[in-house]
């Protein structure tokens, strides 16, 4: 069984060590569009290509090569980290529109559970305001990029969103689990279940009056 160090690993990975191990040339370089063979099975290689790379028609290529051909979560962790690096501009939306484009929600799934074993140690008794501020980032992340999975059926994105709604007490958790919901009841016949849901946090039993009056304007928004 993986100790809390095995957990943490990717956590506590600092930006200077990501860019370190993923460094490449300074030189500027010129890039095909073309995705080599070869590189289809290095990951890793691909997922740090394609947030360096500007190139749209690039980014849409490496984008379909990744989600089809990742199999782990550890995937979609490598993801989160690449999205929040703050020498990326574009790092949050290109990580969404990355997780947005896989066809199935299952790594998605397992990369929540990953948060959850260690949202108590990291988020709920932590004193650290980085790493706080860094899991509650994979959250926001990983939250939005499932409800924008448009290869997904709607009814199963709500699934997995509802899963995840006593996760955490923070702030920013909870209303990107709103923002989530109205997102997904765009694509929904019957917005009834996001209702409901949405009603769980405008109750008196939602301690924060601020996540209160968001879900109330949610709803409005979907009237």
């Amino acid at each position: 069984k993986a100790g809390l160090g095995d957990k943490m690993a990717v956590v506590e990975r600092t930006t200077s060590m990501v860019v370190q191990e993923q460094k490449i040339s300074n030189e500027e370089q010129k890039h095909s569009t073309a995705i080599d063979s070869s590189d289809l099975f290095d990951l890793d290689y691909l997922i740090h290509e394609y947030f360096h790379d500007k190139s749209l028609e690039r980014r849409i290529k490496l984008r379909k090569v990744i989600a089809s051909n990742a199999k782990h979560y550890k995937f979609i962790l490598k993801i989160l980290e690449f999205s929040r690096l703050g020498c990326f501009i574009d790092g949050y939306d290109a990580g969404v529109d990355l997780l947005a484009e896989f066809d199935t929600l299952k790594l998605h799934n397992q990369a929540f559970q990953y948060l959850k074993s260690i949202n108590n140690y990291l988020i709920e008794k932590s004193s650290n305001p980085k790493t706080v501020r860094q899991i509650e980032d994979f959250w926001e992340i990983l939250i939005k990029g499932t409800s924008c999975a448009y290869k997904v059926l709607a009814e199963e994105r709500l699934t997995a969103i509802q899963a995840i709604r006593t996760v955490s007490r923070r702030r920013l958790i909870k209303t990107a689990i709103i923002d989530a919901l109205v997102t997904i009841a765009e694509d929904l016949e019957d917005i009834e279940p996001v209702k409901n849901f949405l009603d769980l946090y405008t109750s008196e039993q939602e301690s924060d009056i601020y996540v209160r009056d968001y879900a109330r304007e949610a709803l409005d928004d979907l009237e």
